[in-house]
């Protein structure tokens, strides 16, 4: 299954925020499925499957869920190395 701490760290939480913003602003409550994986809750693949993009924070940048959702063909959204380590750099 997947998880990630990340969501729910402080930052994690702010982005929630920010991004349900977007979505209001955007006209896009509904229409736009978003699902967090938070409190233990995960997917097994073939949940996965029946989404059709995903967007992907990863806590390490080579996490083993990347790879596996690219053999899906699975369109992915990833942040910028930068971004990337500008979000993990936060608090340590």
């Amino acid at each position: 299954g997947l998880r990630s701490t990340w969501i729910q760290s402080p930052m994690g939480e702010s982005f929630r925020a920010v991004l349900a913003k977007v979505l209001r602003a955007n006209s896009l409550v509904g229409r736009l499925e978003v699902d967090w994986l938070l409190s233990g809750k995960f997917y097994e693949y073939e949940d996965i499957a029946r989404f059709h993009a995903a967007v992907f924070l990863p806590e390490q940048p080579d996490k083993l869920t990347f790879w596996e959702q690219y053999e899906m063909s699975m369109p992915l959204w990833l942040p910028t190395a930068d971004f990337w380590v500008r979000i993990h750099a936060i608090g340590e």
